[in-house]
């Protein structure tokens, strides 16, 4: 959302509202398809997708382990971690104050998650609508 206001000393109270709204989403009941993570950032959260359980996916036989090595492929170990993509969400402030969101840590093999971004960024929107109304 771009201009949420044009009084950038309001900056860190949107970034904080950003941070406490992101915690809100780890509740039930938050409409998501997916688990997700909340880490927080300077200027905003990342809202990464939870890794599933390790399933017989990661399984490679000595036959599947010894191609991939012949491709240059490195061995997986079960242990690396995943990438299952996510939603990062961030404050601006130069000359006004606005949030962005966008997609990030999305693996090579990883489908995208696109009903639960949605979910995300619509929520995120209702709440700065919310924020803009809490500021006038």
């Amino acid at each position: 959302m771009d201009k949420l206001s044009s009084d950038t000393s309001k900056y860190d109270a949107l970034v904080q509202y950003v941070k406490e709204w992101a915690g809100s989403m780890m509740n039930p009941g938050n409409g998501l398809t997916t688990p997700i993570k909340v880490q927080v950032t300077d200027d905003g959260v990342q809202i990464t997708f939870a890794p599933k359980q390790a399933t017989g996916k990661k399984y490679r036989s000595a036959d599947e382990e010894k191609e991939s090595e012949k491709k240059g492929l490195k061995k997986k170990t079960g242990n690396e971690p995943q990438e299952e993509g996510g939603v990062e969400i961030f404050v601006l402030g130069d000359d006004s104050l606005s949030v962005q969101a966008k997609r990030f840590n999305y693996g090579e093999d990883v489908s995208v998650k696109e009903m639960s971004e949605e979910t995300i960024v619509s929520k995120l929107k209702e709440a700065l609508i919310v924020w803009k109304g809490e500021q006038k």
